[in-house]
């Protein structure tokens, strides 16, 4: 089974195995009761309890931890699905986990490859892989002009001399 990163476990909360949960998702509506999801490097399934939002991150409760000591040893580690329980993302909208590898192009030559995707609060940065070193690109419609999933393709509009 193929696993998404939707969380991060920053801390426990309190003394009752609740954590405290960094929101790796645009989707925050997706974490609900009842529905699984797989902790830490084992994949161990969990299921939510409840959960609150407090002070910019998530208190989460789930069935399976009633202490601190149970769920101490997952600080740091990362809350999963399913990729087969992805949301279904609006147009215009992709997993980041599908762009990754991708061929970068500007006025149609390969400049690189997708390596990675730095998200913030304003817009998501593209880290590309070039031949002379990595360059940031802004996630936005005046530096992404398309995105080709068939092809595996991102084509970009560079600012000059970025490339050099």
């Amino acid at each position: 089974m193929d696993y998404i990163k939707v969380g991060k476990i920053a801390n426990t909360h309190g003394v009752r195995g609740e954590l405290k949960v960094q929101s790796l998702t645009d989707y925050d509506e997706r974490f609900s009761e009842g529905h699984s999801y797989y902790i830490g490097e084992e994949k161990k399934e969990v299921h939510i309890k409840s959960f609150r939002n407090h002070k910019g991150m998530l208190i989460m409760v789930f069935e399976e931890f009633d202490n601190i000591n149970q769920c101490e040893k997952y600080k740091g580690d990362f809350l999963y699905v399913s990729k087969e329980d992805r949301y279904e993302l609006p147009e215009d909208s992709y997993y980041v986990d599908d762009l990754i590898g991708f061929e970068v192009l500007h006025e149609g030559e390969k400049i690189g490859v997708l390596k990675e995707i730095q998200t913030s609060y304003v817009n998501d940065i593209y880290i590309i892989e070039t031949p002379g070193g990595d360059i940031m690109i802004p996630a936005v419609k005046e530096f992404i002009l398309e995105i080709n999933l068939e092809d595996k393709r991102i084509f970009v509009n560079l600012i000059e001399g970025i490339l050099e």
